[in-house]
């Protein structure tokens, strides 16, 4: 009988010890990043915007600027999309300035852990067997996604040749 006291108190102990990590919201932090579903806002092939970059939108103010930006060469620009930033927030990927036709730009993965919300992007191009303009192509594409609260965020992208062989 000591002894079952004894395993009792061992166990009790050991179990009492561990602590689970929480955050500030007091829900337990498994580390596992959650996947965040998407919905296309816009996309094209040409845009005024020349350089590689990537931006999270979460104001009219901040998207009503970007829309001026990436039509900035449009006359007459193109009536600006609604988006409800009250539940939403954007995220803008642009593949900057490609010598050609062919390229775009593509999501595999949005992810949200603990503040971090990380973005995989595929940057297409055209193979060497591939026929495409001549023409000067900036691709572009805009996503919205729930609101969460972001404090950091992370863009990857991986490139990938189209096969064009015959």
């Amino acid at each position: 009988m000591r002894i079952s006291y004894l395993v009792l108190l061992v166990t009790l102990s050991v179990l009492m010890g561990c602590k689970s990590q929480k955050n500030g919201s007091n829900k337990v932090v498994t580390g596992k990043a959650t996947d965040i579903q998407w919905t296309k806002v816009t996309y094209g092939t040409y845009s005024a915007i020349e350089e590689e970059n990537q931006q999270i939108i979460q104001t009219t103010a901040d998207w009503e600027e970007l829309w001026q930006a990436i039509h900035a060469n449009t006359t007459p620009q193109p009536e600006i999309i609604s988006v409800d930033f009250s539940t939403q927030m954007l995220i803008a990927c642009f593949r900057g300035h490609c010598s050609s036709g062919g390229h775009g730009i593509g999501l595999e993965k949005i992810s949200f852990d603990q503040g971090l919300l990380t973005t995989k992007m595929v940057y297409t191009a055209p193979g060497a067997n591939c026929i495409s303009t001549m023409a000067l192509t900036q691709p572009y594409l805009i996503v919205a996604i729930d609101k969460v609260d972001v404090t950091d965020t992370k863009f990857e992208s991986t490139v990938r040749r189209r096969d064009c062989d015959d």
